[in-house]
């Protein structure tokens, strides 16, 4: 009865393992694409301000 028990709480520790694994994951994809998101908006701010000054030499 007590072997029993004992296979029941391993598996029960192996599937809080990997849906804790899982979270972590997707927090870190998250902050993953929040990174590139600010990356590709720092990118386009750059990009904005170079075509500026590009047509104010251009004038």
């Amino acid at each position: 009865m007590c072997n029993i028990s004992n296979q029941m709480s391993l598996i029960a520790i192996k599937i809080i393992k990997k849906k804790i694994n899982a979270i972590s994951n997707k927090k870190a994809t998250n902050q993953w694409r929040k990174k590139r998101t600010d990356v590709i908006k720092l990118s386009r701010i750059q990009f904005n301000s170079i075509i500026k000054k590009t047509d104010n030499l251009n004038k």
